[in-house]
C-alpha cells in the first residue's frame, strides 16, 4: 500500500541530514518567535502599581530556560505544606506572599493567563506594602489594601479583575466583625462599580463583584437589615439574578442562594425562622413572574426558586406557589417545566411546618393534579411525577393521615401509566409507586386506622396483572414484590389473593416473566413466612401418570430455600414431611413397578423437600417444642438414606449454632438429650470406608457435625465415647489403616472435653507413638492433637498446659530433627503458642 501512494504536488517537504534521523527539535522557529511576540508583549497601558511590581511582572515574562522549567514543574509538584514559605513554586517566585487565602492562584498560577499575571502583580505589590508597614499578612490586612486600590477610580479594567478577584478569594476569611463595621464603605465601593459595570462585557468583574456583595451581605446582623441602604444592596443583587447572560445570572443566584441559606445569622443557636431577606426576595420573584408572564425572565425566577423557596416564611411562601402556578397555566412548556423543578425543590428541602404546614402541602398536592401532562409527553410526565412523589414523601412525614388517606388516587392515576406505551413513562411510575410503597404505604400498614387505604392500594396495583397490563407485567410483579415485603407481615388476609392470582399466572402455559414472579414470591415468603405462602400455593403432588401436572409446583421449592428465614420447625414437620415421605413411598412403588424415569423424578422430589429443612433450621423459635418430634425421622435418615445425609446434618449444625451462641437455654438442653442418639451415628458414619468424592464430602460433613454437637453435650457422654475411642485405638493394628485414622480424628474432636486425667492418659500415648512412628500422616494427626490439647480453652485442657507445657515444649523441640517435613509447620506454631502461653503463665504467677 506504501509503494502505490501517491504523493502531492509540492509535498515532499524537508529531509533529515543523514545521520541526523534521531533528531527532534526543528531547526527553525518561525512560528515560536512569532508566539512570542504577540504573548509577551509589552505593557503600554498606565497602572498604579508600584515599580518594584512591575518589574517583577516583567521579570517573568522573560523566556524560560529547560532548566528553569524542569525547576517550577518540580517545584509545583511539592506544593503541599502548610504556608507558601515552605516551598518555590513559578509563581511564588515573584511574590512573597504566604496567607494561605490566596493558594488557588500560587498552586494553579498559568503564564499563559494575563488576568493571572495581573493578579500576581497586584498581589506582589500588596503584599510588600503590608511588609513594609510592618503587618502580619492577615486577611484583614489584605482585605483593607485591596479595597482601598479598589477605591481608585482610575484603575484600569483589567486591574479591577485582578483586585476582585484576589478580594474573592481572601474576604471569606475576614472576621464577622470587620465586614460589619466597614459594611456602609464597602457596599458603596461595590454597588458603584456595579453600575459602571453593569453593561460591560467583562464577566470576570460582573461575578467577582456579586460574590463579594454576597459575602458582605451574610456577615451582617438582622438590625442592620432592617436599614433601607441593606434592602437597595439586596435589590441590585436581586436585579441581576435576571440577567440576560448565563454567568452572571448563575453567579447572582448563587450568592442570593448562600444569603438565605448560608448567613451567619441563619447558624447561631437562636437564628431566626426565616433570613430577614427572604420576604424582599420573595416579592420580587413574584412581581417579576406577574409582570413578565412566559417570558424568559420568568424562566430565569424560577430557576432561582428552584434553590430558595423552602427558605421563605409561610406568607410569602404560599403567594409564591401561587403565582408559579398560576404561570404554569399558561401553556409554555418549559415554564411548566421549571414550575414543577421549583416545587420539586421545595418538597425534597423538607421544611419545616412553620414553613409549609401540611394543609398547604395537601393543598398543592390537589392543585397539581391538575397540571399532570398527557402520557404520551415522557420527560414533563417524569417531571410531574417526581414532584408528586417528594409531595407526598414530605406530607407523610408531617401528617401521616393526610398522606395514607389520598394515596390510593395517586395509584390509580399511576397504574394507568402502564398502559402509556412509553418505557420511560412506564419505569418513571413504577419508581415513583416503589418509593411511595416503601415510604408511606409501608409503615401505614401497621397502622389499623390506615387498614383501609392500605387495601385500596394493595387491590389497586394487584389490578395490573390482568392481561391489558400485559406488556408492563415486569413493572407489576416489582411493585407487588416491593409490597409483599412492606406489608406482607401486617397485611396476610389483603395479600393471600394476590400470591394465589401469582401462582395461577406461574402455572400458566408459556409465562414470560418467572424471574420477576420468583422474586415478588421469594419476599412474600421472607415478610410472610413459609407456612402462609405455602398454604396459598401448595404443591398439589397428585401422583398421576400425566408428568406435566405431576410437579405442577416444583417451581415453588427453590424460592422457599433461599427466602425462609426465623421460621418454624413445626411448619417444615406440618407441610414438607408428609410430601417427603409420599415421594419416598412413591418412588419405592414405581420403582417395583420398573418405571425407573418417574421414580427417580420423585426421588429427586425428595430431595428438594428435605433440603428445605436447613433453611427452617436456621432460627426457629420452637427448638424445644418441636425438635422432639423430627429428631427419630432424622436419625433414620442419617443411618439408612445416603442422598440425605449432607441436609440433615446441615440442619442439625444450624440448630446446635443458633441455640448455642445465642444462648436459648432449654433449646440447648433439648438438642443435648439426643446427642446420644445422634453421635453413635456420626461416629459409624465417619470410620466407614468410602467409595468416591461425594462420600467423602459427606465424610467431612459428619466431622465437621461432631464437633459441633460436641460442644452442647453431656460431659459424661463425652467422656464415655473418649473411652470407647481409646478401646477402639487399641484394637486396631499399629499400621497404616482407614479406621485408625478415622478414630485419631474422633479422639481429636474428644480430648478437648476430657478432664485432666484423660488428656494426661492422651497425651502419653500421643508421645509414645510419635517416638515410634514412621508415618508421616499419621505422624501429622499427632501434632494435630497436640495443638488442640495446647489450643483449647476448656478446664481440663488448661489444667494439663499449666502442669506439662515445659515438657512438651522440650518434646517438640526435640523431635524437630525427626519430623516429617509436613509436620514441621504445625510443630513450629505448637512452639510458639507454648512460648506465648508460658509467658502468660510467668505473668499471671507474679
Amino acid at each position: 500500500m506504501g509503494k502505490n501512494r501517491h504523493r502531492l504536488k509540492g509535498s515532499k517537504g524537508k529531509k533529515w541530514a543523514k545521520g541526523h534521523s534521531s533528531s527532534s527539535n526543528p531547526s527553525t522557529s518561525k512560528h515560536r518567535d512569532a508566539a512570542k511576540s504577540r504573548f509577551f508583549q509589552e505593557n503600554l497601558g498606565l497602572s498604579n502599581l508600584t515599580t518594584d511590581a512591575l518589574k517583577k511582572h516583567d521579570a517573568f515574562t522573560f523566556e524560560k530556560k529547560p532548566s528553569d522549567a524542569m525547576d517550577m514543574e518540580e517545584d509545583a509538584q511539592s506544593a503541599n505544606a502548610s504556608t507558601f514559605k515552605t516551598f518555590d513554586t513559578f509563581a511564588s517566585d515573584w511574590s512573597a506572599c504566604s496567607n494561605q487565602s490566596f493558594g488557588k492562584l500560587i498552586n494553579n498560577f498559568r503564564s499563559d493567563s494575563a488576568i493571572h499575571k495581573e493578579m500576581l502583580a497586584v498581589l506582589a505589590a500588596v503584599t510588600e506594602v503590608i511588609k513594609d508597614q510592618g503587618g502580619k499578612e492577615s486577611n484583614t490586612e489584605y482585605f483593607g489594601a485591596l479595597m482601598t486600590t479598589l477605591s481608585d477610580v482610575d484603575l484600569e479594567e483589567t486591574s479591577v479583575a485582578a483586585v476582585l478577584n484576589l478580594l474573592g478569594m481572601g474576604i471569606k476569611g475576614v472576621p464577622q466583625g470587620v465586614l460589619q463595621a466597614r459594611f456602609s464603605q464597602c457596599s458603596k465601593i461595590f454597588l458603584d462599580l456595579l453600575a459602571k459595570y453593569a453593561e460591560s462585557d467583562n464577566n470576570v468583574i460582573m461575578k467577582g463583584l456579586l460574590g463579594c456583595i454576597s459575602v458582605l451581605l451574610r456577615a451582617q446582623e438582622s438590625a442592620v437589615w432592617k436599614e433601607p441602604s441593606t434592602k437597595n444592596v439586596l435589590d441590585s443583587l436581586l436585579v441581576f439574578t435576571v440577567h440576560s447572560k448565563p454567568r452572571v445570572r448563575k453567579a447572582a443566584q448563587h450568592a442570593v442562594t448562600a444569603i438565605l441559606k448560608g448567613s451567619l445569622m441563619m447558624q447561631e443557636e437562636n437564628a431566626p425562622a426565616h433570613h430577614p431577606a427572604a420576604p424582599l426576595t420573595a416579592d420580587f420573584c413574584v412581581r417579576q413572574m406577574e409582570s413578565h408572564g412566559a417570558g424568559t425572565t420568568t424562566l430565569h425566577v424560577l430557576g432561582l426558586l428552584k434553590e430558595i423557596l423552602a427558605t421563605f416564611p409561610r406568607s410569602h411562601l404560599k403567594t409564591t406557589c401561587e403565582t408559579i402556578l398560576k404561570v404554569m397555566t399558561l401553556g409554555n412548556i418549559l415554564i411548566n417545566s421549571c414550575g414543577l423543578q421549583a416545587l420539586h425543590g421545595l418538597f425534597v428541602s423538607r421544611p419545616p411546618l412553620a414553613v409549609l404546614p401540611p394543609d398547604l402541602n395537601a393543598k398543592l398536592i390537589a392543585a397539581l393534579y391538575d397540571y399532570q401532562p398527557s402520557a404520551v409527553d415522557s420527560q414533563p410526565t417524569q417531571a410531574w411525577l417526581a414532584v408528586m412523589q417528594e409531595a407526598f414523601i414530605n406530607l407523610n412525614k408531617q401528617d401521616a393521615e393526610q398522606s395514607v388517606a389520598n394515596v390510593p388516587h395517586l395509584f390509580v392515576l399511576l397504574t394507568t401509566l402502564w398502559l402509556s406505551g412509553k418505557p420511560e413513562v412506564t419505569s418513571a411510575a413504577t419508581l415513583t409507586m416503589r418509593a411511595l410503597v416503601e415510604e408511606v404505604v409501608g409503615p401505614a400498614s401497621c397502622l389499623p386506622q390506615h387498614r383501609t387505604s392500605v387495601t385500596k392500594v394493595i387491590v389497586t396495583v394487584q389490578a395490573g396483572l390482568k392481561y391489558q397490563y400485559h406488556a408492563s407485567w415486569t413493572h407489576v410483579l416489582h411493585i407487588i414484590g416491593v409490597i409483599f415485603k412492606a406489608c406482607g407481615e401486617n397485611c396476610l388476609e389483603t395479600l393471600i389473593p394476590c400470591l394465589e392470582a401469582l401462582a395461577d399466572l406461574r402455572d400458566s402455559h408459556q409465562f414470560c416473566f418467572t424471574s420477576e414472579l420468583d422474586f415478588a414470591v421469594g419476599q412474600a415468603v421472607r415478610s410472610m413466612g413459609p407456612e402462609a405462602v405455602i398454604k396459598a400455593i401448595p404443591l398439589q403432588l397428585k401422583g398421576s401418570a400425566d408428568s406435566a401436572q405431576e410437579f405442577k409446583r416444583s417451581w415453588i421449592l427453590p424460592i422457599l430455600k433461599e427466602n425462609i428465614q426465623k421460621s418454624t420447625l413445626k411448619c417444615f414437620i406440618d407441610n414438607c414431611m408428609p410430601l417427603a415421605v409420599f415421594c419416598k413411598n412413591q418412588s419405592a412403588k414405581l420403582r417395583a413397578e420398573n418405571n425407573q424415569v418417574r421414580s427417580l423424578s420423585y426421588d429427586l422430589m425428595q430431595s428438594q423437600l428435605w433440603a428445605l429443612l436447613p433453611s427452617f433450621c436456621t432460627q426457629p423459635s420452637d427448638i424445644a417444642v418441636s425438635f422432639a418430634v423430627i429428631a427419630k425421622p432424622l436419625g433414620s435418615l442419617l443411618s439408612n438414606q445416603k442422598d440425605q445425609r449432607l441436609s440433615v446434618m446441615s440442619a442439625l449444625r444450624h440448630l446446635v449454632t443458633y441455640a448455642r451462641d445465642n444462648n436459648r437455654t432449654q433449646d440447648v438442653s433439648e438438642l443435648a438429650r439426643f446427642a446420644k442418639n445422634y453421635l453413635p451415628i456420626l461416629f459409624n458414619l465417619y470410620t466407614t470406608p468410602v467409595k468416591g468424592s461425594d462420600e467423602e464430602g459427606i465424610r467431612l460433613a459428619t466431622l465437621e457435625t461432631v464437633k459441633v454437637y460436641l460442644s452442647v453435650s453431656p460431659s459424661e457422654l463425652c467422656s464415655e465415647l473418649f473411652d470407647r475411642a481409646l478401646v477402639k485405638l487399641d484394637t486396631l493394628e499399629k499400621t497404616k489403616n482407614f479406621v485408625r485414622e478415622s478414630v485419631l480424628d474422633l479422639l481429636r474432636s474428644l480430648a478437648v472435653y476430657q478432664d485432666m486425667d484423660k488428656v494426661k492418659d492422651l497425651y502419653t500415648r500421643t508421645v509414645a507413638r510419635l517416638k515410634e512412628t514412621t508415618d508421616h500422616k499419621e505422624q501429622k494427626k499427632y501434632y494435630r492433637m497436640l495443638e488442640d490439647l495446647c489450643s483449647s480453652d476448656t478446664k481440663g485442657c488448661k489444667q494439663f498446659l499449666n502442669e506439662y507445657l515445659p515438657e512438651i515444649r522440650d518434646l517438640l523441640l526435640e523431635s524437630l530433627s525427626t519430623s516429617a517435613p509436613s509436620s514441621k509447620g504445625v510443630s513450629y506454631f505448637i512452639i510458639f503458642a507454648l512460648d506465648v502461653a508460658w509467658l502468660l503463665l510467668a505473668i499471671s504467677m507474679k
